[in-house]
């Protein structure tokens, strides 16, 4: 059987690999909704928590996002499923470009380094002049080689969320 060899990985200040702690991402970007004082909130909570690194997104288009009918779960707090339309939700999200300046300002100030899922390549721009310490590829964008080839050229370690993505998706990816 041959051996897998697995390179250490530089990410912000943070060395991942087999001998090295996990890095773990909170990610405030679902969870906020356009308000910037509870991502506020949510900041100094990750601060508070002694971790390194927060993950946002950079979403500033809805029109990145289909509007074929697709729909998230998620669960609700009484244990049950729910789910709701991924175009309405992805509305939610949408900030403008200076109040993605403004949040990103708030997680450099907290001492944090940011990765930022990317939705297209203006995204991508704004990532690096926003100091990124990595890039993520959302499982949806997996094979949209165009961000792939854009978010590889920073230079930046590029995470690919393969979370709801096909197998086929990921190989050719």
């Amino acid at each position: 059987m041959d051996q897998v060899i697995i390179q250490d990985v530089q990410i912000g200040s943070q060395t991942v690999g087999p001998n090295h702690p996990p890095l773990i991402l909170p990610d405030i970007d679902m969870f906020f909704n356009g308000d910037l004082a509870v991502a506020e909130r949510l900041i100094a909570c990750v601060k508070a928590a002694g971790l390194t690194t927060i993950k946002a997104a950079i979403l500033e288009d809805p029109e990145v996002v289909l509007d074929n009918g697709a729909e998230e779960k998620f669960l609700r707090k009484d244990g049950t499923i729910g789910s709701v339309n991924y175009r309405q939700l992805i509305h939610k999200k949408i900030l403008t470009r200076l109040q993605h300046q403004d949040l990103f300002a708030t997680v450099r100030k907290a001492g944090l380094e940011l990765v930022v899922s990317v939705y297209d390549t203006a995204g991508v721009d704004l990532a690096v002049a926003e100091g990124a310490v990595a890039i993520k590829i959302p499982s949806s964008n997996i094979t949209f080689r165009v961000l792939i080839e854009a978010a590889a050229r920073t230079g930046l370690p590029l995470i690919m969320d393969t979370g709801k993505a096909t197998m086929p998706e990921i190989t050719r990816a």
